[in-house]
């Protein structure tokens, strides 16, 4: 996703790596400046790279999540409109008429007011899982917004910081 390509070139950076603005092809001018100078540890950023990338996961883990919901709530509207059908239909036949309800491979004959009762009892229930799943969709979604601006927060920091240090190796070797 476009947050992980926006943090592959900052893991670099963060890593000790000479920023691409930065790298030369001149030998010469390699030679003068010297090595990279790299103690091993990540920049004094508000947050790591790897804390970066393990936000980046939750975020992706929280997206898998939601999209799970997500197919569990069109399965749910796909019952509510299936069994508001079989209502309707309901309603439309007289009482006392015959009614059967398929289990399995054979028609069970079911008295009207059972039938009218199990499929409001059905359709209630159905909506209230809908609501409940709706609610978790909501709540998942604010939590993806939240670490997503955690994410480019954090992101922006780390930008600002290799920058930084990019600028002050150029100064040291506009310097020697």
């Amino acid at each position: 996703s476009w947050i992980l390509a926006l943090t592959s070139g900052l893991d670099m950076v963060a890593e000790g790596a000479r920023p691409a603005s930065t790298a030369t092809e001149d030998p010469a001018v390699e030679e003068r400046r010297g090595p990279a100078k790299h103690d091993g540890a990540a920049p004094s950023a508000t947050m790591s790279s790897p804390d970066v990338n393990a936000k980046i996961q939750d975020y992706q883990q929280l997206r898998a999540e939601l999209a799970q919901l997500i197919d569990n709530r069109q399965t749910m509207v796909t019952q509510v409109n299936e069994t508001g059908m079989v209502k309707q239909e309901l309603d439309v036949i007289e009482p006392g008429a015959a009614v059967y309800k398929l289990i399995g491979p054979v028609l069970i004959p079911q008295s009207h007011e059972d039938a009218v009762q199990n499929v409001d009892t059905r359709l209630t229930y159905i909506k209230a899982e809908l609501e409940k799943v709706d609610k978790l969709i909501e709540e998942k979604e604010g939590q993806i917004q939240s670490l997503q601006e955690e994410i480019m927060t954090a992101q922006r920091e780390m930008a600002m910081k290799a920058k930084e240090e990019a600028e002050a190796v150029a100064q040291e070797a506009i310097a020697a």
